[in-house]
């Protein structure tokens, strides 16, 4: 019976630990806060810093978050979105909210897939522009020295 409780225990651990987040999330591009180690701890294969652009193929679009390895590619009325899990590839083409998001320097909104992203912190959160002349004019404006 203990031995039942343990298993069930740490199977429920295990999927808390390692799944996606699968919260709604608006286009406002807030940050998805899951409880998954994977998602913020991770190391970048390449050392970006606060500020840089980062290879849209490295983002999970789903949870706005630089992941520092290639991640699942998802073709979407043929643009390429990226997913770091199964539930994330799955949700790409279903749910458009996670497929869009907002230019800090406009605040259109933007096409993910064709976004200019930039990494906002060490925890990998990202920003998304139209281009890069939105975000060079965005540090302008707003005087930040990243």
């Amino acid at each position: 019976m203990k031995l039942t409780m343990n298993l069930s225990i740490a199977a429920i651990a295990a999927v808390l630990l390692t799944g996606c987040a699968t919260n709604d999330q608006e286009s406002s591009n807030s940050v998805v806060n899951t409880d998954s180690i994977t998602h913020k701890t991770l190391k970048a294969t390449r050392s970006f810093k606060k500020g840089d652009r980062v290879p849209n193929d490295e983002v999970c679009m789903v949870n706005n978050t630089y992941m520092g390895k290639k991640q699942l590619k998802v073709i979407v009325n043929g643009l390429a979105y990226y997913g770091c899990c199964k539930a994330c590839e799955e949700r790409i083409p279903t749910d458009e909210s996670v497929r869009k998001a907002v230019d800090p320097h406009t605040t259109k909104l933007v096409d993910k897939a064709k976004a200019y992203i930039v990494l906002l912190n060490e925890g990998g959160d990202v920003a998304y522009f139209e281009n890069e002349q939105n975000y060079v004019q965005f540090l302008k404006q707003n005087e930040l020295k990243i």
